[in-house]
Parts: C-alpha cells; sequence; structure tokens
C-alpha cells in the first residue's frame, strides 16, 4: 500500500477516472477547475499493487461555518470535496482504503478540515459528523414527460400547468457553453448573491469552457434572457449543474419553477433512470416528486479544545430542517413521509 499527494489532475492517472462515479470527479474536470477555479487543489492517492483503489481531492477556502444557522464566521478550511459547490463527493473508491485515506489526509493537512457530501460512514473517533443539505433525486417511473404528467394528482399538475401558460411565447436554445454570454453570467450572480450556502463564486471562464457534454438550456422572451440552466447526462444521471434568472421577471413568467420544468422535460428525453435536481429549494423540487437524498458532512481539527468547541456548536452548524413531502403521484396512497423514510426510500434505488 502507499498513499501519495499529487498537486495536477493530469497526473492522477487513467485508473482514476476508471474509479470515479461521476464526470464531475473526473480528471478533464479537475484540470478545468485548476484552470478556472484555482484554489490550491491537491489530489491524494492510495494504491495497492500500482492501482488507485481510493481518492480524494482536497482544496483551501474559506467558509462560513455558521452558514446554517443564517449568521457569519468565515474561517480558512481545508475542503475534502470538490470546488464547485455541487453535491459530487470529493472522495472516490469504497471500503476500509477510503478510511485509511481519510485518516492519513487528517493527520497531514493543517488547520480546520471540512469533509462535504460524503457518501459512506467514515471511522475516525475524531471527527465530528454534520447533516448538510439533501440531495433532490426525481426517479424516473414514466417512459416520458406527458406521462409523468398525467400520473400526477391535480393539485401539482394544475401548479405545472400554470407555469407553463406563462411560458408561452419563450423562445428556447440549447447550445455548448462556449455560448454563455455576459447576461448569463449577471444571472448566476444574482442566485449566488441571495444563496445563503454558497462556497465560492466562479468565474464566467468556468462557464465558457465547460467540456461538451455539459448543455446550455437559454429560455428568450423578445430576445431578453430570462433564464437558464446547465444540464449534463452523467452516467445513470441527468443532473442539473446551474442556473440563473432574472429576478425583475421572475415572477411574471414563473422562471423558477419553468426552469424545474425543462430540466425534467429534457430529462425525460434521455435514458437516464433518475434526475439529480440538486440541494437547494427542497420544498420546491418535492412537489414535483423529488425525495431528499441524505448528504453528510464531518468537521475536524487536531487540536482537542477546536474538537470540543464543534461538538458543543453542532446543532448551529449542521443542517436541520425536516422535511415532510406529500406524494405526488394518483396511483401511491395519500400520506406523509418523514425525511428519515424518504431516505431509505432514495437509497434503496
Amino acid at each position: 500500500m502507499d498513499i501519495k499527494r499529487l498537486d495536477n489532475a493530469l497526473d492522477l492517472g487513467n485508473d482514476w477516472d476508471s474509479l470515479s462515479s461521476s464526470v464531475i470527479q473526473g480528471r478533464s474536470f479537475l484540470k478545468h477547475l485548476e484552470k478556472t477555479n484555482h484554489c490550491h487543489q491537491r489530489y491524494y492517492v492510495l494504491t495497492r499493487d500500482n492501482q488507485i483503489t481510493a481518492g480524494a481531492i482536497v482544496y483551501s477556502l474559506g467558509v462560513n461555518l455558521l452558514t446554517f444557522s443564517k449568521r457569519k464566521l468565515a474561517l480558512p478550511m481545508q475542503i475534502i470535496g470538490i470546488p464547485l459547490s455541487c453535491d459530487i463527493s470529493g472522495v472516490i473508491g469504497k471500503g476500509n482504503d477510503v478510511n485509511v485515506l481519510i485518516s492519513h489526509i487528517l493527520t497531514h493537512e493543517k488547520g480546520i478540515l471540512l469533509c462535504l457530501n460524503h457518501n459512506q460512514k467514515i471511522a475516525h473517533p475524531g471527527i465530528i459528523q454534520l447533516r448538510t443539505l439533501p440531495s433532490m433525486i426525481l426517479n424516473r417511473k414514466h417512459s416520458s414527460w406527458q406521462e409523468y404528467l398525467e400520473a400526477v394528482r391535480f393539485p401539482y399538475r394544475r401548479r405545472i400547468k400554470s407555469a407553463l401558460r406563462k411560458s408561452d411565447g419563450i423562445q428556447i436554445k440549447q447550445t455548448s457553453c462556449h455560448l454563455f454570454s455576459d447576461t448569463h453570467y449577471k444571472q448566476y450572480l444574482q442566485v449566488v448573491r441571495r444563496s445563503v450556502t454558497k462556497l465560492e463564486i466562479l468565474n464566467l471562464d468556468f462557464f465558457r469552457n465547460l467540456n461538451p457534454e455539459f448543455k446550455l438550456n437559454s429560455f428568450y422572451k423578445d430576445n431578453d434572457l430570462l433564464y437558464w440552466n446547465i444540464s449534463v447526462e452523467d452516467g445513470d444521471d441527468y443532473s442539473f449543474l446551474f442556473g440563473g434568472l432574472d429576478y425583475e421577471k421572475r415572477d411574471y413568467f414563473d422562471s423558477y419553477i419553468n426552469n424545474l420544468i425543462t430540466i425534467l422535460q429534457n430529462g425525460y428525453q434521455t435514458s437516464c433512470k433518475q434526475f439529480n435536481l440538486g440541494q437547494t429549494a427542497e420544498i420546491a423540487k418535492a412537489r414535483f416528486g423529488a425525495i431528499p437524498l441524505e448528504k453528510s458532512m464531518f468537521l475536524f481539527h487536531k487540536n482537542p479544545l477546536a474538537r470540543w468547541v464543534f461538538r458543543k456548536m453542532s446543532g448551529v452548524l449542521s443542517y436541520s430542517q425536516d422535511l415532510v413531502i406529500n406524494n405526488v403521484y394518483k396511483k401511491e396512497p395519500i400520506k406523509t413521509l418523514k425525511l428519515k423514510d424518504h431516505i431509505n426510500y432514495a437509497k434503496s434505488v
């Protein structure tokens, strides 16, 4: 067994990509992030017989420790994750080798360490486990958008049709991200500045130079950009990555709901088995039938006193919202499921 730190994504080797579960974890995308969102990225790899069995991305950033309490305490941190504000884990691999690698990182990195969106239990006695925003996943149960629309209960279908009426006359353009304009970027900034859970602000070059598999969907009325989204087919997932809108015209065109509608409409045109709608606006996405898939994070510091403080503060450091979601589909019994029930269902599909 050998553990190495590398400072360039291109040095990771082809076996890194074979272990990755998402295009966002791949070497090409990580190199793109190095060029457009440089934040001292480094990569830890654990190998056995010259084959990577576990890997992790670490970067440095100032983070608001009190994000979920809506107060502010920005501190420099070393983050195990993707420098993108997405729900994809920065750790690849499974089993005990992941625990060995994480323990190595906690030993060799300095200061506060924050691991985001990890998907398995980390066996290390010093970490402070916390909840973070769940991913909102809509499992594909229908062959087409129209079949889906006919399957949802009347109140949800009425809400969708009401929004669609406001989209009459809107022109849709699907292009590569090379056509991401200054206007797109201004609308992205409007969304980011209103977000209480943002980590970083990406620059214009990040969007314009995204790989061809990322598609830009833009919506215009009389040549005015109303809203847009960037989505990608990622294995069995159709994933929403980013979106923006003109807030002054949002309500008139019901832009947020119509943006979600078009993501699902495009998803149903693929063979993807589920649609990942991201980690924000849980209530709005749940009304389309999306269910929360729980995500975790943890904090660590080598100083026992710092760890004691984090544990005492865990209630304000952790995502604490309880979601109760009504059933959307006609053929499902009318009942209310608690968050833990939805989590178990999401993990089983």
